[in-house]
């Protein structure tokens, strides 16, 4: 075997990680009882920030399967450049072999209504729809394509695969309004655009094992980050390495995360050095996809 595809990292086994069974069944009774609160946006917020796995994207809504977003940052309040209406909420970019995909997310107060008793859109539901509208608009102009991707840190590609292609979510109500009315669900499904919009209600959301491992961040500018929030979940390993380059406060952010156990806290900090150099290296290894410590 060639020097080139031998495994050139060490993992160590440190306090356990949280496994995902049990953060799950937390994070989703926490999450029933917020809801059913009747909690503001801000409260929606700071909860699915702390808990990025519960925020829908690319993947888990099925528009495509095989897109998994960057780095697996959640990407909070991102700023559009020159849009002078209001931020998304929250923004995953999502890679293919044919496109870069940033699926911006709208949340709004789950007591809203989508209809009337008269069986139309409210003006609230309108209003957040056409937020969804505004950056589409906004998403249109090659001008803000650049900017976009220099803030970002998109890289374009002379193979065509480096074309954005935006998509945008709606967070908007709660299933029970819609229960016992065949016309009103027939008519939701035509609210938005099915090819680049998705409209859910709050009790779509469930935490999504394949995001156990994202960090929430926001963005500083030219394709840099600052972790604002993870979940005890959280783990280090040679596949998500090279992201820490890019994304700072992540030890300050460990420290307040007191839902991971001191001990484990402690051995995140003391091996974060370890991956970045490992990933400054870009050292050719095999990696097991598997391990993380």
């Amino acid at each position: 075997m060639s020097d080139g595809f031998q495994k050139t990292y060490e993992i160590v086994v440190g306090p356990p990680v949280e496994a995902f069974a049990s953060y799950e069944t937390r994070v989703a009774a926490a999450y029933a009882e917020l809801i059913e609160s009747a909690p503001d946006e801000a409260s929606l917020q700071r909860f699915l920030e702390r808990n990025p796995c519960m925020v829908p994207g690319m993947r888990s809504l099925g528009i495509l399967p095989s897109a998994f977003p960057s780095h697996t940052f959640l990407i909070s309040q991102p700023m559009l450049p020159g849009l002078a209406t209001r931020i998304p909420d929250f923004l995953w970019i999502a890679y293919t072999s044919v496109g870069i995909y940033p699926t911006s997310i709208e949340i709004e107060r789950p007591s809203k209504r989508l209809f009337t008793s008269a069986g139309v859109p409210t003006a609230e539901f309108t209003q957040a729809r056409h937020q969804l509208s505004q950056w589409s608009s906004w998403f249109s102009q090659p001008e803000n394509q650049v900017v976009f991707k220099r803030e970002y840190g998109v890289a374009d590609a002379s193979d065509g695969s480096g074309i954005l292609q935006p998509k945008f979510v709606l967070i908007y109500g709660r299933r029970a309004e819609l229960e016992d009315n065949q016309q009103l669900r027939r008519e939701r499904a035509l609210l938005l655009k099915p090819e680049t919009e998705s409209l859910l209600s709050y009790d779509r959301l469930q935490p999504d094992p394949m995001l156990a491992n994202a960090i929430t961040v926001r963005a500083s500018g030219h394709g840099r980050f600052r972790a604002i929030a993870i979940a005890p979940t959280f783990t280090l390993g040679p596949r998500a390495a090279s992201r820490l380059l890019l994304v700072d406060e992540l030890e300050e952010v460990i420290d307040s995360t007191l839902d991971i156990p001191a001990e484990r806290r402690a051995f995140l900090r003391e091996r974060i050095p370890y991956w970045k150099r490992w990933a400054r290296e870009r050292k050719r290894s095999i990696v097991n996809s598997g391990e993380c410590e």
